[in-house]
């Protein structure tokens, strides 16, 4: 039917495409998850504490919804874990949230995150982390690496 709707082409396509998304284990999607929370708290300004994330006017949210969000100029390392989820589904939050716990060292992770001596640095490092654990089920380098480049 596709093929007569769409041409072999697209057909051949779209099998591929949905092929490839069978074929992501939840491991590699958790990770995947993970590596975009850290690039998005990563930005200038992008991280906050005590919210799930804060609106252009510096207001902060609890709502989960809102975190994808263009007004949300800010969110906390559970906000960006919660938006990147939200924005791909497919991933297993479970996952992603226990590799945080275990790159941490505690399942506090909002009490982790707003700790007034937490720096920016250190929650992207700990994400980074844990979209290693996640993918290899160890931790490697990457938070090491991430905060000497960002000394």
């Amino acid at each position: 039917m596709c093929e007569q709707a769409c041409g072999e082409g697209m057909a051949l396509a779209l099998n591929a495409e949905n092929v490839a998304e069978e074929i992501a284990s939840p491991a590699a999607l958790a990770a995947e998850i993970l590596r975009k929370a850290a690039y998005r708290v990563g930005q200038p300004g992008a991280w906050t504490q005590h919210y799930l994330g804060r609106l252009e006017d510096g207001t902060g949210t609890f709502a989960r919804r809102a975190v994808h969000e263009d007004s949300v100029r800010s969110r906390c390392l559970l906000g960006a874990l919660y938006c990147e989820h939200d924005l791909d589904p497919r991933a297993n939050i479970h996952a992603a949230y226990e590799a945080i716990v275990r790159a941490i060292g505690t399942s506090l992770v909002a009490d982790w995150n707003d700790d007034p001596a937490r720096r920016q640095e250190e929650v992207v490092g700990a994400l980074l982390e844990a979209a290693e654990i996640a993918a290899n089920g160890a931790a490697g380098s990457a938070r090491a690496r991430y905060l000497a480049e960002a000394a």
